[in-house]
């Protein structure tokens, strides 16, 4: 029986990848691969965190997660498999062409990015605030649409959702009426 928890290890400590596979007489066969792993190439922001220093609420879905970031609920994402850095790293782009267009006085377009997360220094995701709402409905429509436009029309920079659907509008009610914000960018 293969003890995973100490392949982890190695895999996340040594930057070591190994292949399980069957001799000629059926007995396993254990090889080493010691080429370092793919990351996350467009790190903008200034937080950097140990993803293993985050505590595990809840399980979203494959590699999305809520934790607890300095005392308040925020919603983890990381790279399980190498092909998913490419959408990660996009992703990762799209949070900050948010972030750094957004006006100082309106309303957030999507959540607040909170920082890349890293194992051994390796930038193998994200952490953003996690959204306390509801899916968009029809009768949400005219405010989707108006986050939409103002979202595209940050379109000379590239940014193009990608993932249109009432799922990734976020609608949350507050002091100020009702607030809808975008989420899983990436597609953008």
């Amino acid at each position: 029986m293969i003890n995973m928890s100490r392949w982890h290890h190695a895999r996340t400590c040594h930057r070591e990848r190994s292949n399980f596979t069957r001799n000629e007489d059926g007995s396993p066969t254990t090889t080493a691969n010691h080429d370092p792993l793919q990351e996350i190439t467009f790190v903008w922001h200034e937080k950097l965190i140990d993803v293993l220093s985050l505590p595990r609420i809840e399980r979203l879905r494959s590699g999305v997660f809520e934790t607890l970031y300095e005392g308040r609920a925020a919603v983890a994402k990381i790279a399980c498999f190498e092909w998913q850095i490419p959408s990660l790293t996009r992703e990762t782009w799209a949070y900050c062409v948010v972030t750094e267009t957004q006006p100082s006085d309106g309303p957030l377009t999507a959540p607040e990015f909170l920082g890349h997360l890293t194992e051994n220094g390796r930038a193998m995701g994200f952490l953003m605030e996690k959204l306390e709402g509801r899916s968009a409905c029809s009768d949400d429509l005219t405010q989707c649409a108006a986050l939409l436009k103002r979202l595209h029309g940050l379109g000379d920079l590239g940014l193009v959702h990608g993932d249109v659907n009432r799922y990734n509008f976020i609608v949350e009610e507050c002091c100020r009426g009702r607030v809808v914000r975008l989420v899983d960018l990436e597609h953008a």
